[in-house]
């Protein structure tokens, strides 16, 4: 419990700066930050070692803050007379349908309980960090406010991640309860960041989405030293992790949201220089360890994942409609393993879509799939809006999704932090849609009132 005392000094400090102002800011500041850490309380868990989904039932410190925003947004609400809360339509329904799929594949599960913690954990994190927040950005100044916030926290990672690598800086304090961080080092004795969280490609996973948003906000904006710095650590900490597939999903996120910007006139071909200028900084700066993780010893890691891919399939043909039961992957694996691949490193499969198909079914990766593309359509119709800012965010996001969705083809995106962050940069950018909308409809009744004021001569 050592991590509290420090967490209380600061959240006692933002408090008195924010809080008493704006409690809403000092909760949506307090969750946000908190987010990468691993401070929890325990309610529900089982102890076996390998991971899946969740383990058990957690209320994280970010959990907290965002309970306690939507205590104060119901109230407000009911003041007001308002709907309590506005539910973000798109995609609620391939949500409500994906977790539909996830309790039909309770039919096949070796343990119940343990697929209704994964169930219970999408089902908090889709409330806490999706309605919530989609509730809380009411217009422009939320919205600058919530994904300066998300770059804040990014900021602090990467410094964190940074001093890991060099300096082997301990974030043990910053943990509740035994520590699971995995520390990885390479062959050169360099240990790959990441951050509070506790795997690398959980600290990537993290950090992409925001920083091609960033970056795609910082082009249009007036530069400044302070958004140039923040750009320069997040892509060194990103490279820091050592992620090959984040590193592809960036590369491809941020050429298309370069594009996208001088296609849609955002910006002019000029203005890209900047960013041209610190990546190639940083990648010649890195570029050893850059050249190391891609053409040096992995370990057989990558050759590895071939035959939990070939399981995951056998898994799939053998339950095509419900798959082995959700978050029992690891659980099940044993039971499908032939006697020449006794041997393997065994773990999830390291490719999102078929550790869905392999656990829900054909039902659970179509509406898994759906929900994808109902997050990108949502954040691209913020693109498509008349403000600068709305749209330049917009076009960021929708290219944040496509680099994750990249990276899930060799990576699993199962942790609260990898979901939570892909939620709140959903409901952030999505709800620009909403308020433009409303702004619109206010625009258009003023409109009429001024007409229906002036007198017939």
């Amino acid at each position: 419990m050592k991590a509290l005392f420090p967490i209380i000094v600061i959240y006692s400090i933002l408090f008195m700066a924010i809080g008493l102002k704006d409690i809403k800011r000092f909760l949506v500041l307090t969750g946000v930050l908190s987010l990468p850490l691993q401070i929890d309380y325990t309610i529900m868990n089982t102890l076996w070692a390998d991971r899946g989904w969740s383990q058990g039932i957690l209320l994280r410190l970010s959990d907290v803050s965002f309970i306690m925003l939507a205590v104060v947004i119901v109230w407000e609400n009911m003041r007001k007379n308002n709907s309590l809360l506005l539910l973000p339509t798109r995609i609620f329904w391939p949500f409500v349908g994906f977790v539909m799929a996830c309790l039909f594949s309770f039919v096949n599960s070796k343990s119940i309980i343990v697929s209704g913690y994964q169930v219970a954990m999408i089902t908090k994190i889709f409330f806490l960090y999706c309605v919530v927040m989609y509730n809380y950005v009411i217009g422009e100044k939320e919205m600058r406010f919530a994904i300066n916030c998300m770059v804040a926290c990014m900021l602090i990672q990467s410094v964190i991640a940074i001093a890991q690598t060099y300096f082997l800086f301990n974030v043990g304090f910053l943990r509740t309860g035994p520590t699971v961080e995995e520390i990885i080092q390479l062959d050169s004795g360099m240990i790959r960041a990441s951050g509070t969280t506790t795997h690398p490609n959980s600290l990537a996973s993290f950090i992409v989405p925001i920083l091609i948003s960033y970056i795609a906000i910082y082009l249009g904006d007036k530069k400044s030293m302070y958004g140039t710095l923040i750009i320069s650590l997040s892509l060194f900490a990103l490279i820091l992790t050592n992620s090959r597939g984040a590193w592809i999903g960036f590369s491809v996120g941020l050429v298309g949201m370069l594009y996208l910007l001088v296609h849609h006139k955002q910006i002019k071909t000029k203005q890209l220089m900047p960013v041209f200028v610190l990546v190639m900084i940083v990648f010649v700066a890195t570029s050893p360890l850059i050249y190391e993780r891609i053409v040096g010893d992995d370990h057989n890691s990558a050759m590895s994942r071939w035959p939990l891919i070939q399981l995951a399939v056998l898994m799939f043909k053998e339950h095509p409609f419900v798959g082995v039961g959700i978050n029992t992957f690891m659980l099940t694996v044993k039971d499908y393993l032939p006697q020449s691949l006794s041997d393997i490193y065994l773990y999830s499969v390291h490719n999102q879509y078929l550790l869905v198909l392999s656990e829900s079914g054909i039902f659970g990766l179509i509406t898994f799939i759906w929900i994808m593309v109902s997050m990108q359509k949502g954040v691209t119709l913020n693109a498509g809006s008349g403000r600068t800012f709305a749209r330049r965010l917009g076009i960021g996001t929708s290219m944040g999704f496509l680099a994750i969705a990249l990276h899930m083809m060799v990576d699993i995106y199962v942790s609260e932090i990898a979901l939570g962050t892909i939620m709140i940069m959903y409901s952030i950018c999505s709800a620009g849609k909403k308020y433009g909308a409303m702004n619109h409809r206010i625009h258009v009744n003023s409109s009429l009132q001024k007409n229906c004021l002036r007198p017939n001569i």
